[in-house]
């Protein structure tokens, strides 16, 4: 869960290389149907899926059993259809691709939405964010940074990471 230069290496000496890891302080072990629903979940989001999306996210432990789900599949539809307008756009751009304002904007107008769409959503407490998950997002957030900073302008996790998902 710390992906970070000091813990990790690729021994390039094997073919395709391999990662070495040199710190086990912060692992975590996925049980079997968490890790399901975390692949479910994956392509729920590249399939557009937002029922299947909430199912996953309820299987991973992260969305409460027996609440209402109708604002929250309709918050999943509205975040799932803005990524698959990127995904399916010629000329949409990523979030590194835009200018600073862009971005900034981009980044306000769905932040208001989504806190509208949580507001309503707040009575039930629907989410219940199991620890793990903190790490998991740790390491994906670690290694985009990672990623940013050897290559700013190219590097982009869900682009790279998007043939191998859908595969």
């Amino acid at each position: 869960c710390d992906p970070h230069p000091g813990n990790l290496a690729v021994d390039s000496g094997y073919p395709g290389g391999r990662l070495i890891y040199y710190d086990f302080g912060m692992m975590e072990v996925m049980e079997p149907t968490i890790k399901k629903g975390f692949v479910d979940l994956i392509f729920s989001i590249y399939e557009n899926l937002p029922k299947d999306a909430c199912d996953a996210l309820e299987a991973m432990g992260v969305l409460r059993s027996g609440v209402d789900r109708y604002s929250i599949e309709r918050i999943a539809r509205s975040m799932l259809n803005t990524f698959q307008s990127t995904l399916a756009s010629a000329d949409g751009k990523w979030e590194n691709q835009m200018t600073e304002a862009d971005k900034k904007a981009a980044r306000r107008a769905r932040r208001a939405k989504l806190g509208q769409d949580l507001f309503a959503t707040q009575a039930d407490k629907p989410f219940d964010f199991p620890p793990k998950w903190t790490f998991v997002f740790r390491a994906f957030s670690t290694i985009d940074g990672i990623g940013k900073g050897l290559d700013p302008r190219g590097f982009d996790l869900s682009r790279i990471s998007q043939p191998y998902l859908k595969e």
